[in-house]
């Protein structure tokens, strides 16, 4: 069955007619004649669609397979995108990582690494680029040149602390956290709180089994870093028995914080400690009947530019930030996804992803937007998430790579199959064997890959 990929064939054309809108929007110097600000503007409209195409071109070549088509039309992009006066820094970077995968599915690794030297000779600073180099060399067991490449990006980038995060991640997962540590540690002398590493640290303690001092590193980093409390919970929820008594000292310590107290919650349930997740969260409730019972209030004006709400990234690609959504965003949003899905008020979604990201609220909103049935599912294994589908006669999942490669080697239950409609994959590139195995799962679902 082979996979229709609506999602990538609305990118190229929101982008092409995005590209076209924005060469035609800038209105010519009053000092330049008409006929030469058309020209200009006819020139770079048609570069902007022709980028467009290419982009197009090499999505598609490589959800095909041909590689070598892939690669090609990926360069093309970015020799268009690196044109002096043009600032393209969206393309430059779908260009570089789309290269990356390319050539790493084709046992060409460091083929990437000459074409991020030229864009960091025009774009010093620029995160993709800084960080696919670091990654990739990493990865080869190039030391000494990951090295000199993350101390160029210092110097390139000054007081931020992406350098610190990225480099000390990729030795993490590397399995070297000693090496790790002293990244973070020449972080926290350089930079102090303002290069937002503490995250970083509380993951370098969990690593080397400091549970205490990572509790009090998740502490401090929920402050300024909300989005990290999932990360705290998965980390946390590990420690041993003996030192669960000291993570709970430091979470339930004054001054008194919601997320703090919320995280220690949370984890008192995953703990299979109900009773003192309850009493240990100290915070004041409001119950339903005394909500009912209050005096009514004039209800705050609402037009659909207002704000609805904040998504946080995670900073993968450069500082974490919070995005601004209006409530037109969220509708849009969700006609846009419901549409390309073709979900309606039959649906049965699963959404088995964090609500704080921004696929797993989209589960919610587009589900609203349809009148559409949602599941809620806080699991543990991937196993649980088989049993909802067959259980809940799902016909939509959306999840991410690290879950679909766990549940791709899982014998589904044929129930799954017959009332699967669709699976969608998200946040980074499902690798093909896995997509392949999906298929022999559910051989009635229809793959989409954002």
């Amino acid at each position: 069955m082979a996979a229709r990929l609506k999602p990538r064939g609305h990118f190229r054309t929101w982008a092409i007619g995005l590209f076209t809108a924005l060469a035609c929007m800038g209105a010519p110097s009053a000092l330049v004649p008409i006929a030469h600000a058309q020209a200009r503007a006819a020139t770079t409209t048609a570069t902007a669609s022709d980028t467009s195409d290419q982009l197009g071109v090499a999505l598609e070549a490589e959800d095909k397979g041909e590689l070598k088509k892939a690669a090609i039309a990926y360069r093309a992009v970015l020799q268009r995108a690196l044109q002096p006066g043009v600032a393209e820094g969206d393309r430059v970077a779908l260009s570089l990582l789309g290269l990356e995968r390319v050539w790493a599915e084709t046992g060409a690794r460091d083929s990437i690494l000459p074409v991020v030297q030229r864009v960091l000779t025009l774009r010093p600073a620029d995160p993709v680029a800084r960080g696919i180099q670091l990654r990739t060399l990493v990865g080869l067991g190039r030391d000494e040149e990951a090295r000199l490449a993350f101390t160029s990006w210092r110097r390139a980038v000054g007081n931020d602390g992406a350098p610190f995060r990225e480099y000390s991640r990729l030795l993490l997962s590397a399995g070297r956290a000693q090496a790790a540590d002293s990244i973070l540690a020449e972080a926290g002398r350089l930079l102090g709180a303002a290069g937002m590493i503490s995250g970083e640290v509380a993951q370098l303690h969990v690593a080397l089994g400091r549970w205490t001092a990572a509790a009090v590193s998740f502490r401090e980093s929920l402050a300024s870093q909300p989005y990290l409390e999932s990360a705290a919970l998965f980390a946390l929820q590990r420690a041993p028995l003996a030192t669960r008594d000291s993570i709970r000292r430091v979470l339930a310590a004054e001054p008194v914080a919601l997320l703090p107290r919320r995280l220690l919650s949370t984890l008192e349930l995953a703990w299979g400690e109900p009773r003192r997740a309850w009493t240990g969260s100290q915070l004041s409730v409001t119950t339903w009947v005394a909500l009912l019972a209050a005096a009514p209030r004039a209800a705050h004006r609402v037009i659909d530019t207002d704000m609805a709400a904040i998504l946080y990234t995670s900073g993968s690609t450069g500082r974490p930030k919070g995005v601004v959504l209006s409530h037109r965003n969220m509708v849009a949003g969700a006609k846009s996804v419901a549409s390309y899905l073709g979900n309606h008020a039959g649906d049965t979604l699963l959404a088995a992803l964090p609500l704080s990201f921004d696929a797993g609220f989209s589960q919610l909103t587009t589900a609203f937007h349809v009148g559409a049935r949602v599941v809620l599912l806080n699991y543990l294994l991937p196993r649980d998430v088989l049993r909802a589908l067959e259980r809940e006669r799902v016909t939509g999942l959306t999840a991410v790579p690290p879950l679909y490669i766990q549940l791709a080697q899982l014998d589904w239950p044929a129930a799954a199959d017959d009332t699967l409609r669709y699976f969608a994959n998200t946040g980074g590139r499902m690798p093909r064997e896995t997509l392949a195995l999906l298929r022999q799962r559910a051989p009635k679902a229809r793959p989409f890959l954002m």
